[in-house]
């Protein structure tokens, strides 16, 4: 009984989670539980839990609609905290771009830090082969772990 109950509560939340990601933008997204309970499929499933479940499950899916991205990899190019970073940073994205305008760049901040870090890769091996084009220009470059944006839709 313990693993059906484990097992049902995984496949919620997968569920859950699948028809967060179909609505974003929705303000007002179907209950998971009153979509398992009703009819119009023409089944019938009676859930037997915690009633706090439900809200917990609501909670997840709220949060990860706050996500602008999920887990992947970037490459570090500029890191410095100088008092003239900034003006470094810009100086050095400029270039960037115009040498590989088809790498999305970003400057992020940190105090007292400027950081420019280049590509969205989901895989370590993609931004890898990046990598290896930039050390010319970016010997000092890396790869990170960061939050990476989705793509576009219309590539």
């Amino acid at each position: 009984m313990s693993r059906y109950l484990t097992a049902l509560l995984i496949f919620i939340l997968i569920c859950t989670i699948s028809r967060a990601q179909e609505n974003t933008g929705n303000t007002e997204i179907k209950d998971i539980f009153s979509i398992l309970q009703d009819h119009q499929y023409g089944g019938k499933v009676n859930i037997y839990q915690d009633v706090e479940i439900p809200v917990l499950v609501k909670k997840h899916v709220q949060i990860n609609e706050k996500i602008e991205g999920f887990p992947g990899y970037r490459i570090q190019i500029f890191f410095d905290s100088s008092q003239d970073a900034r003006q470094k940073a810009d100086k050095i994205k400029t270039k960037f771009i115009t040498k590989h305008p088809d790498i999305k760049i970003y400057t992020v901040y940190n105090h007292p830090n400027y950081t420019l870090r280049c590509g969205d890769f989901r895989k370590r091996e993609e931004a890898y082969k990046c990598y290896n084009s930039l050390l010319e220009d970016y010997p000092k470059a890396f790869i990170v772990k960061d939050m990476i944006k989705f793509p576009d839709s219309d590539e």
